[in-house]
This record gives C-alpha cells, structure tokens and sequence, in this order.
C-alpha cells in the first residue's frame, strides 16, 4: 500500500473540476497511480478532498441561498 503524493491528486482534482472535466473513478484511480497513490481508498479520501475545496471556492462570500443555487 502506498499514499505517493497525495496533494498532487488532490491538486488534479481541483483543476480537472475547474476545467468542467470528467471524472471517474477508473480515471481517478489510474491518475493516483500514475502519482504513486496505490490505495484506492486514499484515492478516494484525496478525491472528495478535492471536492469539498473546489466546493468552498465556489461558495466564498455568498448567502446559504445564493450558495446552494451556485453548486
């Protein structure tokens, strides 16, 4: 089992979701190995990681309305 660099993957996450990419969890998996992330659990950890950051950029400063409408 090996975690390589997981804040790349989450990095990756973050960027791929900016750039409107889709993600699976086949491509997601074949990327964290690629970075040396072995564990698909961790994959998966790095992966709803990534999410929840791009999540808070997009909600920055808006009211609980106007931040439910923009997720």
């Amino acid at each position: 089992m090996s975690y390589g660099n997981t804040y790349q993957l989450y990095e990756y996450v973050q960027m791929a979701l900016e750039k409107g990419e889709k993600l699976t969890r086949l491509r997601l998996e074949k990327k964290g190995r690629e970075l040396g992330v072995t564990d698909k659990r961790e994959v998966k950890e790095q992966t709803e990681f990534g999410l929840l950051l791009h999540a808070r950029e997009i909600i920055k400063g808006k009211s609980p309305k106007e931040a439910y409408h923009a997720l």
